[in-house]
């Protein structure tokens, strides 16, 4: 598997690069800074796909429209819960979940937010994305829309904001709930082998063994 890590944007969140076949390249959570992306892009010399979005609140998402009109028509990726925060439905709740959360970024993202693209595959638990072989994992708690991606062949997760190195996500926001979120990652626990590697939306990768002993909010 080809994956390149990029910590963007204010809040360092990871954008994952990944490739299982050398070919395709898939972006996983566009944090911000298109041009970095694109310059790690141009390094690996393999074509963009697809955009897969783990859950879409704004950290996650603001180089979404730019890179998807740099690289013109492209499958933009999300679960089905989350679509109405996408495209033109979207920026009006993205914005004002800016202003009230984060004002401080407010202004400066406004551009990115009003250019946000339209979902193009809606996702559902279970499902395999084929070009690049990650299953979709559906783990509510952090959004109502959250996802974890799964590659069974390399034992790799992407675990959004769900799970991180000795902790879970926050449910404090609008549609968040910390009793959904526990038994989310206990039902992802239970489905993945210890050896797993987990690489999380903010943070240091982790395993899933590690935080099966030692993640106080799970022991």
């Amino acid at each position: 598997m080809f994956l390149v890590t990029l910590p963007l944007g204010m809040l360092q969140t990871n954008c994952y690069l990944v490739s299982t076949d050398g070919q395709h390249l898939f972006i996983i959570d566009p944090a911000d800074e298109s041009e970095r992306i694109i310059a790690a892009v141009n390094e690996s010399g393999m074509e963009v796909s697809g955009i897969i979005l783990t859950h879409t609140h704004f950290d996650h998402i603001l180089a979404a429209g730019d890179l998807a009109a740099y690289y013109g028509p492209i499958e933009i990726y999300v679960h089905e819960n989350e679509c109405p925060f996408m495209g033109e439905s979207g920026i009006a709740h993205q914005l004002q979940d800016l202003k009230s959360l984060v004002p401080q970024m407010a202004e400066a993202a406004a551009r990115q937010i009003s250019r946000l693209p339209e979902v193009t595959r809606p996702l559902r638990h279970g499902e395999l994305i084929e070009m690049c072989g990650l299953t979709v994992f559906h783990t509510p708690g952090h959004t109502p829309g959250s996802i974890c991606l799964y590659r069974k062949e390399d034992q790799v997760l992407f675990s959004g904001d769900t799970l991180f190195y000795g902790s879970v996500g926050r449910t404090d926001f609008p549609g968040g709930s910390h009793q959904q979120l526990l038994r989310s990652v206990r039902e992802l626990l239970a489905a993945v082998p210890d050896q797993t590697a987990v690489y999380p939306g903010h943070g240091r990768p982790t395993t899933i063994g590690f935080e099966r002993s030692h993640n106080p909010f799970l022991t």
